[in-house]
């Protein structure tokens, strides 16, 4: 008799993370679709359309971030670094983020060098460019402005809005948020966590990449920035 094997909790938390995933993505874009096809007629209509975006957007990105910091912590996510036009990276997350823009009628302003080339792994940024959309579209009031520069040796993409900031938990020196993330507050910090990952996961010989959040923007909010070497 085939002796029973005891089940490995870290293959299936991680297994069950990816199914949820899968189920959540699939359910955002029937959700867009239907946005699509009925659009709101009503502000009650808009504001229950946009919560749901919301939520389900937060938590396919919650479900995102626990899939690559498993696979991350079991050495199975890796970077895979190519040169790429930023500026074409950012109009794809711009579209892809479309409908919660439109119902939210938040007003965007890109200021990038169109022709600026950049190395960085764009699934990697692309997750972290997911969840910093989404919370940002969220609390800003109508205005979201992204800026690309170069700073100091760095590739530095501000995402900055005009809403009433983050909370003071959340801002906290860039090495902070590899630290153990804290479930006795109301925000994680599980995104900002993972960003910080990524972020380290770009490196130039001795330069590491890092983020930084706090409330000096330009647009008197919330101001994300990601530096890339």
């Amino acid at each position: 008799m085939m002796e029973k094997q005891p089940l490995d909790f870290s293959v299936a938390f991680g297994s069950a993370v990816h199914d949820v995933k899968n189920s959540v993505g699939l359910l955002l874009s029937s959700l867009d679709e239907f946005m699509t096809a009925n659009p709101p007629q009503t502000e009650e209509e808009n504001r229950r359309a946009v919560v749901l975006n919301y939520e389900a957007s937060r938590i396919n990105n919650d479900m995102m971030h626990l899939l690559s910091i498993y696979r991350l912590e079991n050495q199975r996510l890796f970077s895979a670094i190519e040169e790429g036009l930023v500026n074409d990276f950012i109009e794809d997350e711009l579209l892809a983020h479309e409908t919660l823009l439109t119902m939210k009628q938040v007003e965007v302003e890109v200021d990038c060098d169109p022709d600026l080339c950049w190395y960085f792994d764009s699934m990697l940024l692309k997750s972290v460019f997911n969840n910093v959309f989404v919370n940002t579209i969220r609390y800003t009031k109508s205005k979201m402005r992204i800026a690309v520069e170069l700073v100091n040796g760095y590739l530095r993409i501000t995402i900055e809005d005009d809403g009433n900031g983050f909370p003071k938990e959340l801002c906290k020196e860039p090495g902070e948020y590899l630290t153990r993330i804290n479930f006795n507050t109301g925000s994680t910090g599980l995104g900002l966590y993972f960003s910080a990952k990524v972020a380290e996961m770009h490196r130039n010989n001795d330069r590491v990449g890092y983020i930084e959040v706090d409330n000096d923007s330009t647009m008197a909010g919330g101001a994300f920035r990601i530096y890339l070497p």
